[in-house]
């Protein structure tokens, strides 16, 4: 059995709905901060508040979010949550775009910029053009703390055990760095 429709303002008279939307305009249209509203309109803060509330509540004002043009907020949402990730930049590129490795390592180093807190030195398994573009523009920072960027790369001598640097990281001391500019 379905229930009958019901209007959504029925509990609140016209009196009152009148004044929760001038409350509203007043505040979002025209800016006015809670206490001037109250002074304005000679009733309590708190009920200015309970006002906003009621005017959101009853659909009378709602938030709209517009990303600038650019970005993907709700891509990278899905992206995040369908492989579990703490945090996703979708980097608006097109396949003909030259520069490529310029645009994504440029994306790279604010990510790691405002996201990767540790020591002095960040350290990167293999290199490419893509990787030495955002090693390039990362900036020394007090937030990070990185103030160098090094290659990880295996020993290649008779002692080495490890097929690659990636193999090599975590179970051998036969790890060295290479600097991005080549030199020890």
């Amino acid at each position: 059995m379905k229930k009958p429709a019901t209007n959504r303002f029925a509990r609140i008279d016209t009196h009152q709905m009148r004044l929760i939307t001038r409350v509203a305009r007043l505040h979002h249209m025209q800016g006015l901060r809670q206490s001037e509203i109250a002074e304005t309109l000679e009733i309590s803060q708190a009920s200015v508040s309970r006002f906003l509330s009621l005017a959101q509540e009853h659909g009378i004002v709602r938030t709209i979010v517009v990303p600038p043009e650019g970005l993907y907020p709700e891509l990278e949402d899905g992206l995040a949550a369908a492989y579990g990730l703490k945090a996703v930049y979708v980097v608006d590129i097109t396949m003909r775009e030259s520069g490529i490795e310029l645009i994504l390592g440029a994306a790279a180093a604010r990510y790691l910029a405002t996201e990767l807190v540790g020591g002095p030195v960040l350290g990167l398994t293999s290199w490419s053009a893509t990787l030495r573009e955002m090693a390039r523009q990362m900036e020394p920072n007090g937030v990070t703390g990185i103030t160098r960027i090094v290659e990880l790369s295996a020993h290649t001598g008779r002692d080495a055990q490890c097929g690659s640097s990636q193999d090599c990281l975590g179970r051998c001391p036969c790890a060295r760095r290479t600097e991005i500019d080549g030199q020890c």
